[in-house]
This record gives C-alpha cells, sequence and structure tokens, in this order.
C-alpha cells in the first residue's frame, strides 16, 4: 500500500493504535518504520467473519525490529484522569491529528457502519441525525 506512506505518513510510521485488522493492519505494517510500536486493542474489520483475514507481512518484524502488544482499556483506568489532562493539554495545543468520516442522516447509517465495520475508511465516523 505505497499510497498510504505517500498520502498520509511519508516518513513512515514509529506507532500505531491498532483497532482495524485486515489490509488495514498489513498496510500499516508495510510502513513501520525501525523499532516501530503498535498497540492492539481491536480488530472491528475481523468482527463476524468466520474465516478472518490474516496479514501476509509479519517478516518485517524481524528486519524492522517492530513491537505488538495487546492490551484492553480496563487495565488502565486508574490513569485515565492524567490522560484526560495530557488531551485536553494536547488538543488546545492543536498536537493532536484526526480525521473524521461524516455521514448525513440515518438513511446512511447502515453505509457508514459497514465503512467503519471494514476498515476502507480513515479517522472516526459521525453520523449526523440533525444539524441543531
Amino acid at each position: 500500500m505505497w499510497m498510504l506512506r505517500c498520502r498520509y505518513c511519508p516518513r513512515g510510521i514509529d506507532m500505531y493504535f491498532e483497532n482495524v485488522g485486515g489490509k488495514t493492519l498489513e498496510a500499516v505494517i508495510d510502513n513501520m518504520n525501525s523499532f516501530g510500536r503498535i498497540a492492539v486493542c481491536g480488530l472491528i474489520s475481523q468482527f463476524g467473519k468466520e474465516k478472518k483475514d490474516g496479514v501476509s507481512n509479519l517478516y518485517k518484524f524481524i528486519s524492522a525490529r517492530i513491537t505488538m502488544q495487546g492490551f484492553l482499556q480496563s487495565d488502565h483506568l486508574h490513569l485515565m484522569p492524567k490522560f484526560m489532562e495530557l488531551m485536553v493539554g494536547y488538543l488546545k495545543a492543536n498536537k493532536l491529528v484526526y480525521f473524521e468520516d461524516f455521514a448525513d442522516g440515518l438513511d446512511n447509517a447502515p453505509n457508514a457502519f459497514c465503512r467503519m465495520r471494514s476498515g476502507s475508511k480513515i479517522g472516526k465516523q459521525i453520523i449526523t441525525v440533525a444539524k441543531d
């Protein structure tokens, strides 16, 4: 997925929060920098699939010395106050970059949900129900 590197991470990826899996994870692994780290919290593109998608580029973990570790959010609830303090500061200082994908109206909700589950989008999925 060379386009991912050019458009979204031209200098490669040092750290990645994995919540999608499948082809998205495979593209990220291809673009990981040496000594990169991947935190795995979910694999939403694999939920409900009888046959799970495999990842074919695990060899990159050796050559790039990548670390990947799973975690559960509930293991870290004691850190929530400090996290909120830091994130508010980062947001106010424009130090966080994020993507949002908007869908207008409940008629578009099923399509937006399918895009979210398939990993075919980047960022947070938001469905606008009313303009007020």
